[in-house]
């Protein structure tokens, strides 16, 4: 192999638009994603996605990341920075429905990303919004104004994330109503901030970003070097944790091994199978020794 190659992809928003990485043999990343072409704000978003499935196999760690649909350039431009500080930091983000895409419903699916996963970032910014309404708690009414909620699905995702114990970073956006799994209090706290995308370049950000990273690390860390005892193991126990299909496969070398020490066993016998028996032997008659003549 050559001491390096080219990895070259094109852009989702563009035929002519490609990314390329150069790769050593080792596969470390040598430069920095290259072309011949400027992109826009607009498509920032795709292209960095792109970046991010294309190295992701080769040295990134996956996190799962938790947003909605931005529906303002504000709300974009802060997403494609924390991507893009993401990515400067050696993660690959994993985005249902831009880079991540299933048959199944939400739910299976996510659940089967986050597996591969060692960390999760949740995004939340404004989805619901309304000025005045009415919060019914413990028997009492309560006026409330100004009110901005993020998407359900922060909520959903961050509490499947926890569930997997990965470790969450959660940046929110001020003046979001903290409730659910966008408050303090829980087992991490909330990055509170404005939407610009200058907040990640921030000192503030960038620590909460460091320590997150740590524990991110020590995950992955945990989890690669985590050997079973199969000597403390039970046949029953062993044989639940394989999938249908390894359990198939199991079955099928079993019933091989048992085909092959059947055959040897016939042929060893003369064509006689192990559990059939031999003719008896015609017994000579032993001499009696009786008395002299």
């Amino acid at each position: 192999m050559p001491p390096y190659q080219d990895i070259c992809a094109r852009s989702f928003s563009s035929e002519e638009d490609s990314r390329c990485f150069r790769i050593s043999s080792s596969f470390q990343l040598l430069a920095k994603p290259y072309s011949g072409h400027q992109y826009g704000k607009t498509s920032a978003l795709k292209n960095k996605l792109l970046d991010s499935k294309i190295l992701t196999d080769i040295h990134m760690t996956k996190v799962f990341i938790s947003k909605g649909s931005a529906a303002t350039d504000e709300q974009r431009a802060f997403v494609d920075a924390v991507l893009e500080m993401l990515d400067t930091v050696g993660m690959s983000a994993r985005i249902m429905g831009e880079n991540e895409w299933s048959h199944e419903q939400p739910l299976r699916a996510i659940k089967k990303i986050m597996r591969e996963c060692d960390g999760a970032v949740i995004i939340a910014f404004t989805r619901t919004q309304f000025n005045e309404g009415i919060e019914l708690k413990k028997s009492q009414t309560f006026s409330i104004s100004n009110i901005k909620l993020p998407t359900t699905w922060n909520h959903i995702e961050a509490s499947m994330a926890y569930s997997f114990e990965l470790p969450l970073l959660v940046v929110a956006e001020n003046g979001l109503k903290s409730e659910g799994l966008i408050e303090n209090g829980y087992d991490w706290r909330v990055y509170w901030t404005d939407l610009h995308p200058d907040v990640v370049k921030s000192d503030s950000f960038k620590g909460f970003l460091q320590s997150w990273k740590k524990a991110v690390e020590e995950k992955k860390q945990s989890s690669s070097s985590t050997e079973v005892d199969l000597s403390k193991i039970s046949i029953g126990k062993l044989v639940s944790m394989l999938s249908l299909p390894q359990l198939w496969s199991l079955v099928g070398v079993i019933a091989t091994v048992i085909a092959l020490v059947a055959g040897s066993s016939y042929k060893l016998g003369a064509g006689k199978w192990p559990w059939q028996e031999e003719p008896n032997k015609q017994s000579q008659p032993t001499p009696k020794s009786g008395a002299a003549d």
